[in-house]
């Protein structure tokens, strides 16, 4: 077992009940199919935030859970680099303050 990856997730159990995978892809160790499937889990991870910030009845925190526990341990077995830099998350918008005109 990879350090980091917990014993109780079972990639083939847990997968299916949270995204839209094929059977090949859960069964797959190819580095391409497991950034599908992470950029599966951070889609659906951000769709199940965007829920709870919105207050909505369908948020479900134990999801919301599953999906990190999820997207966290296929991380791990990517060997930490996950997507491509520019997919992995916005960057954080820096706000430059405009400067004030001298008077």
């Amino acid at each position: 077992m990879l350090k980091g990856v917990r014993a109780d997730y079972e990639r083939r159990r847990d997968l299916p009940r949270l995204i839209a995978v094929w059977p090949h892809e859960i069964e797959s160790d190819d580095d391409a199919v497991r950034v599908i499937i992470m950029r599966k889990l951070r889609a659906a991870l951000r769709a199940e935030r965007q829920r709870g910030l919105a207050g909505h009845w369908t948020y479900d925190v134990t999801r919301h859970a599953q999906l990190a526990r999820a997207y966290r341990n296929e991380l791990t077995r990517l060997g930490g680099k996950g997507p491509s830099k520019g997919e992995t998350r916005n960057k954080p918008r820096v706000r430059q303050q405009q400067s004030k005109p001298n008077r």
